[in-house]
C-alpha cells in the first residue's frame, strides 16, 4: 500500500487505498464464511474491508465474530455479522462486534 505524490483535501494523488473483501475459510452449508475476523489481519488505516453478500462472520466462543483494531477504516456490510449466543444454562453470548 504505497503511493506517490500528495494529497490536499481529497485532491491529488496519494497512496490511495485498499479495498478488501475478506475471503472464505471453508464452506457451511453452501455459505462462504470466517469465524472470528480481525480486521488488522486484512486491511490497513484508510482502507475498506467488505463483507460480501450471502457472507458470514460469524463467532463460536468468547471472542467477537469481527474485532475492527485500525481506525479510520470503512466497513461494507452486505452479509451477516454474527455474535455467540447464550447457552441455555443462562450463560452470556459474546458480542458480534468489537
Amino acid at each position: 500500500m504505497t503511493g506517490f505524490g500528495i494529497n490536499v483535501l481529497g485532491f491529488g494523488s496519494g497512496g490511495g487505498s485498499a479495498t478488501v473483501e475478506i475471503p472464505s475459510q471453508t464452506a457451511i452449508n453452501g455459505q462462504s464464511n470466517y469465524e472470528n475476523v480481525v480486521a488488522s489481519n486484512f486491511v490497513a488505516r484508510g482502507d475498506t474491508l467488505v463483507i460480501t453478500s450471502g457472507f458470514w462472520v460469524w463467532s463460536n466462543n468468547s471472542s467477537p465474530a469481527l474485532t475492527v483494531d485500525v481506525s479510520d477504516i470503512t466497513i461494507e456490510n452486505n452479509g451477516k455479522i454474527i455474535g455467540r449466543g447464550g447457552q441455555n444454562n443462562g450463560s452470556v453470548g459474546y458480542p458480534a462486534i468489537k
